[in-house]
């Protein structure tokens, strides 16, 4: 729980901080929000991180003068900066922004939720919405003259550009030398490219094709969009051709450094996590939830539906069986009447098989690191597949039950 009680932590880091003035420490509140082990693996990737964080700062401040002061953006990824800058520059605050994400307001819509996959593991850390195509100025290109076809890789010669790409002399054909030959750019490198047409055809088809497919991706409704283009990547796309569901295709002056634009443009912020204890609605109106929802500074995706329980009444389908409907439950979802509550004399004595199924283990973890709802359906569905039968229903305890908000 160290992001809603941070002390223990603390204490941790001063008693290794005694012992030893050097090391790399780690607070797991510092880095993500709660939710056990998604947190575990965002503190693991900091801290195997910080030699190469350490190296990289300490070579960019002796790079620059000594009256220079050096800020850095707290972004999980450069299209943040790249998206801010591109809607300050272009005037448009509602729609796409290639390398691809959605700007809203002028400000990179979020994830709905806060878990991203990073490799193998899963972290838990706000992160703009964002679909990172394998296309930039430094991409490489490899052709079959055999067979005349073209693979974009996603590999990239990166900051050996100015040294590999056919514009500065070297053997390498990257996405620049395909728009160097199909008259998309000019004056970058001291050659002149010429490629055969099926080259250069076939990559901007690839690249018409990569950048349609992801619009469709991003967009949450129908109506057509404009989009804004920026960083290396886009001087592949031709703005003269059209595009589905696009209103105008965007190249905006200065699209090269449109991420140093938006760092400079950053607004500072913070996050938190809390956990308090409410009472029930029925007890006192709600009024507990509201007075703690008005002293905190939250992002509400969907109005509160605020419902007195004290007033409802239960259910029952034509048979007389008592239906469960979601507000009820607490589930949110599920549709309706997916549980029904009946006698023991519903069953068949013979036949039908009645299971009980619930959690072990000690109740303060499920605070952090919330159950998804599937554990007690899927091992029923692993006990009827065991048991080579159907199970008609499943035994319920009197037991109290705590209800967390």
């Amino acid at each position: 729980f160290s992001p809603c009680r941070s002390d223990q932590e603390k204490r941790v880091a001063e008693i290794i901080r005694e012992e030893s003035t050097t090391v790399y420490i780690t607070l797991s509140h510092e880095i993500a929000g709660l939710g056990l082990s998604e947190r575990e693996n965002a503190s693991i990737l900091d801290a195997c991180l910080r030699p190469l964080a350490k190296q990289t700062i300490e070579e960019l401040q002796e790079a620059l003068p000594g009256d220079v002061p050096c800020f850095l953006t707290r972004n999980i990824c450069g299209s943040t900066n790249s998206m801010i800058g591109a809607a300050h520059l272009s005037g448009i605050k509602n729609g796409i922004v290639i390398d691809i994400g959605v700007i809203v307001n002028g400000r990179p819509r979020q994830t709905q939720t806060v878990i991203m996959s990073f490799s193998s593991s899963v972290l838990n850390t706000p992160v703009t919405d964002t679909v990172s195509l394998p296309l930039g100025g430094g991409t490489i290109i490899h052709v079959n003259e055999k067979e005349h076809t073209v693979q974009v890789e996603p590999d990239s010669v990166a900051y050996r550009f100015d040294q590999e790409a056919l514009a500065f002399g070297g053997k390498t054909m990257t996405g620049t030398d395909i728009a160097f030959a199909a008259g998309l750019a000019t004056g970058i490198g001291h050659c002149s490219v010429k490629l055969s047409s099926f080259i250069v055809e076939q990559v901007l088809d690839y690249v018409k094709e990569l950048v349609t497919r992801n619009i469709e991706r991003m967009k949450t409704n129908i109506e057509p969009v404009p989009v804004v283009l920026c960083g290396g990547g886009p001087i592949l796309i031709d703005i003269d051709q059209s595009f589905p569901d696009v209103t105008q295709m965007v190249r905006i002056d200065h699209f090269a450094v449109c991420n140093a634009v938006g760092a400079v443009l950053c607004l500072i912020s913070a996050s938190m996590d809390l956990i308090f204890d409410l009472l029930p609605s029925p007890v006192d109106g709600d009024q507990q939830r509201k007075h703690v929802i008005d002293q905190l500074i939250v992002d509400v995706c969907q109005p509160p539906i605020y419902i007195d329980l004290t007033k409802k009444r239960p259910t029952f389908d034509g048979n007389g069986v008592w239906c469960i409907d979601s507000i009820v439950l607490g589930s949110g979802g599920g549709g309706k009447y997916k549980m029904r509550v009946v006698p023991t004399s519903y069953f068949a004595a013979s036949s039908d098989l009645i299971v009980g199924a619930g959690f072990m283990g000690a109740l303060t973890v499920s605070h952090e690191l919330l159950p998804n709802g599937h554990g007690c359906l899927e091992a029923v569905n692993v006990l009827e597949k065991y048991l080579s039968t159907n199970i008609a229903g499943r035994g319920v305890s009197r037991g109290a039950h705590r209800r967390r908000l």
